[in-house]
């Protein structure tokens, strides 16, 4: 079943409203194909049903789904190689040679998803700035999805998703491999 031009709208809203994500006009195909699962595993009829709960709020939890169904979990290791070369080569040496008297450095890793870029950042740090032992640099992962937050935490990957970006050297040095997975390395 089709979503209706009213049932996109209220969806339209919410998202925007919990999230700030805007779901532009002509994204219906979306909503129907990531909410038709949640239709199903909340013993919805269809998915005017589940518009209907989400406007009266009257099923725990289900706004907090639906803002997961519809939120893009697409990351990868060293995703957009430039912010991490201009970190590298510009941003990291001008904060590092300042003189800073309690030497510390905090980044804060927005839409982490599941936490291959604040791990990029990680590694990136460690591998060219190592020498920096005086400094305490923390590095802060969030993102809107908990499911997301919840694998950044656990730090474990397969082959798929460490061959997307991750350079061949930096796999021996940060990760090590847990069954048919690979695990980020406690450091």
């Amino acid at each position: 079943m089709s979503i209706t031009a009213e049932d996109f709208q209220t969806v339209q809203k919410y998202l925007f409203e919990q999230s700030g994500i805007s779901l532009a006009s002509g994204k219906e195909y979306l909503v129907e194909g990531r909410l038709q699962t949640l239709v199903h595993s909340e013993g919805f009829g269809d998915l005017h049903d589940l518009v209907v709960a989400l406007r009266a709020n009257s099923v725990n939890n289900l706004g907090k789904k639906v803002v997961e169904a519809l939120t893009t979990n697409e990351t990868s290791f060293f995703r957009d190689r430039h912010p991490f070369e201009t970190l590298k080569t510009a941003v990291m040496p001008e904060l590092l040679k300042g003189s800073s008297t309690n030497k510390q450095i905090q980044i804060w890793s927005a839409a982490s998803s599941s936490g291959q870029e604040p791990y990029s950042l990680a590694m990136l740090l460690e591998d060219s700035f190592a020498w920096a032992t005086d400094w305490k640099i923390h590095i802060v992962a969030s993102d809107i999805s908990e499911e997301m937050l919840d694998k950044c935490r656990v730090g474990l990957y397969t082959q798929f998703e460490i061959s997307r970006g991750l350079p061949a050297h930096y796999l021996p040095r940060f990760l090590q491999r847990e069954g048919n997975q690979w695990q980020v390395k406690p450091k």
